[in-house]
């Protein structure tokens, strides 16, 4: 996977690189990322708060929040987000093992009607006489 060099000048970046969730109380305040800056702006929020959802030690993709009023969330509300990123990771393993055994099922199902097919054509010692 190639990743954009500019990730770590934007909050989705340092969250992604850093592995740890982060929170801008104010988008428009000194010393946050210009990009970040101008995306607020842009998109219209003044609050970003975003964890990282994490699977095996890898970042597969983040969780954030948005608020059109700057102020930042608490140290609860924080621990909150990141429990939904680690929920979302655990959501996501769950579908994707749920697919392979369905997949793996339907493997069975036609190998068994394969072994089915072929028990059926075998001739019994009684049709051999």
């Amino acid at each position: 996977m190639r990743l954009c060099r500019s990730l770590p000048t934007v909050i989705g970046g340092q969250v992604f690189f850093g592995r740890t969730a982060l929170q801008v109380a104010d988008t428009q305040a000194a010393g946050v990322p210009a990009a970040s800056a101008e995306r607020g702006e842009k998109v219209g929020y003044r609050s970003i708060a975003r964890a990282p959802m994490m699977c095996e030690g890898e970042v597969i993709g983040l969780i954030a929040v948005h608020s059109a009023e700057p102020g930042g969330l608490s140290e609860k509300q924080m621990a909150l987000l990141t429990t939904f990123a680690s929920q979302a990771v655990i959501a996501i393993q769950n579908a994707r093992l749920f697919r392979e055994i369905q997949e793996k099922g339907a493997q069975l199902e036609v190998a068994n009607k394969h072994k089915s097919e072929f028990l059926a054509n075998i001739p019994t010692s009684c049709e051999r006489r």
